[in-house]
């Protein structure tokens, strides 16, 4: 299921929030500047399908999503995108959950609950990028 607010404009940046909780989503929309245009998913089946037709600059990814997983979908975005900005997010900070978002391609792994501040570094990164 996808929720679009508004159309983009040139000076959006298009963030796709990929979280099956609706609080994590809500919150990494506050945490975010109000220029940008978000998209929301909360199946790990939509969020490439969503990737694909919306280019974003930036994917905050939770680890484990419904019907997919999270280091799978970053393969998955990698292989049609190699630039892709993807910051994978979970609640659990395992070493092997760590490990696997590096394997797997995504440029950082955050943990639950979020840093507002972190959020803004990570995005700050992916607008440079």
């Amino acid at each position: 299921m996808r929720e679009e607010k508004k159309p983009p404009s040139a000076r959006d940046h298009v963030v796709l929030l990929a979280d099956d909780d609706l609080f994590i989503r809500t919150l990494l929309k506050r945490f975010l500047p109000e220029t940008c245009y978000f998209i929301e998913v909360s199946s790990g089946e939509d969020v490439l399908k969503a990737y694909k037709e919306a280019r974003p600059k930036i994917v905050f990814l939770d680890m484990h999503m419904p019907e997919q997983d999270g280091a799978q979908i970053v393969k998955d975005i990698l292989e049609c995108d190699p630039q892709a900005y993807v910051v994978m997010i979970s609640a659990d900070g395992s070493r092997e959950n760590i490990s696997s978002s590096v394997i797997s391609g995504a440029k950082s792994f955050m943990m639950k609950p979020l840093d507002s501040k972190r959020i803004m570094q990570e995005y700050m990164k992916a607008i440079a990028a």
